[in-house]
């Protein structure tokens, strides 16, 4: 093919571009509704995806904010089981003036 052709074929090309007419002159316009079809097709598989990727995030963002509140609920535990030793709460009776003891003998039972 000589130079002066393939300048004109693309001269046509472009021409046919700024016109309009390019698929038409390819012959595609009976396959349009096929390439219509396709391009949805592609389409709602690029949402999907999205989709997907945006709920795996939030779940992810959700295990971090789990594991930071199951952290501060067995802070919570731990310093609610040393609030309830015997030691403790005798050190805070008497912060506070009380005169309360732990009891040195076992309660005696008193039946009618």
């Amino acid at each position: 093919m000589r130079l002066k052709n393939i300048f004109k074929a693309i001269g046509n090309v472009f021409m046919a571009v700024l016109e309009g007419k390019l698929l038409t002159r390819l012959h595609v316009d009976d396959k349009f509704p096929h390439i219509i079809y396709t391009c949805m097709l592609l389409w709602a598989a690029i949402w999907i995806g999205m989709q997907a990727e945006k709920a795996m995030v939030r779940v992810e963002k959700n295990k971090d904010i789990v594991n930071e509140l199951r952290i501060e609920h067995t802070q919570m535990k731990v310093k609610m089981t040393s609030l309830y030793s015997v030691t403790t709460i005798e050190k805070m009776l008497a912060e506070r003036g009380s005169n309360l003891k732990y009891p040195s003998e076992p309660a005696k039972r008193t039946d009618k």
